[in-house]
Parts: C-alpha cells; sequence; structure tokens
C-alpha cells in the first residue's frame, strides 16, 4: 500500500492513553480543510447517539474475523472481549481523494502501521512524565 500519493497523504497520531491525541486532532482538524480521521471497526454494541460508519463501523465478530482473514486491517486488537481496528480501504479512499488522513491510535496499533506503510508520517505525543507512563517501557527513549 502506498501510504502517499499525488493528492493524499496518510498521518499517524499515537500516544499513550490519556495523552491528548484528540485534542491535537481536533486542533489540526480546525485550520484545515483536508483533514480527515480514520474511522475504526469494532465488534461491540453502539452507545446511545453512535451512528455506523461515522463514529465506528459496527460489526459482528464473524465479519470482523473475516475482515483480518482477508488482510483488511492496519492493525487490530481485542480490549475487552471486543475487536477494535483500522480498515485499510478507508484510508486508502481518503487517501485518493486527496485528504490527510489521521489514524488517531495506541502505541502498539502505530508501530503495526507503520510496519506496513513507512511512508506515512508518524506522530507520537509524549506524556508530560514520560519516564512514569505506561509508555516509558515500550516506547523510544527520548533523546535530549
Amino acid at each position: 500500500m502506498h501510504c502517499e500519493n499525488k493528492k493524499g497523504l496518510l498521518v499517524v497520531l499515537s500516544a499513550p492513553s490519556g495523552c491528548g491525541k484528540d485534542t491535537v486532532f481536533r486542533a489540526i482538524e480546525a485550520l484545515r480543510d483536508d483533514v480527515v480521521e480514520s474511522v475504526s471497526a469494532t465488534t461491540r454494541a453502539p452507545r446511545p447517539g453512535e451512528v455506523d460508519g461515522v463514529n465506528y463501523f459496527f460489526k459482528t465478530r464473524a465479519d470482523f474475523e473475516k475482515m483480518i482473514a482477508d488482510g483488511g486491517f492496519f492493525e487490530y486488537a481485542e480490549y475487552s472481549g471486543n475487536y477494535y481496528g483500522t480498515p485499510i480501504a478507508g484510508v486508502e479512499q481518503a487517501i485518493a481523494r486527496g485528504k490527510v488522513c489521521f489514524l488517531i491510535i495506541e502505541v502498539q496499533g502505530a508501530k503495526n502501521v507503520m510496519r506496513i506503510c513507512p511512508d506515512c508520517v508518524s506522530i507520537f505525543l509524549y506524556p508530560p512524565n514520560f519516564e512514569s507512563s505506561a509508555c516509558a517501557g515500550v516506547c523510544p527513549k527520548r533523546t535530549k
């Protein structure tokens, strides 16, 4: 997969949970009209007010596992008995339309995406207290 073309670009925005990924993305989104957030897929039930294809693509477990088998995800994981993942098709479509498509994901998922798509732009947000964060044992050491 090509993660950039003459039209669009893939940007991976990652950080440990609670470090402000969504806040940073919303600030960037407010400044540019070509920025979109990729829509993740999940097997969990929709919460009140959530819309399929907007908040998530809500899938059955069987459908999600078929997408895994077909290589349909950049990355996926299982949390609390439910799958969550980033479908490749939606990202490819956004890039083809000239969008800067952001994947706002956890550190492990970002590593998987960067392995598949080494030419993507990757932004990592360090927590205020890096050494005591959950990321300290997973992420590369900061250089001064």
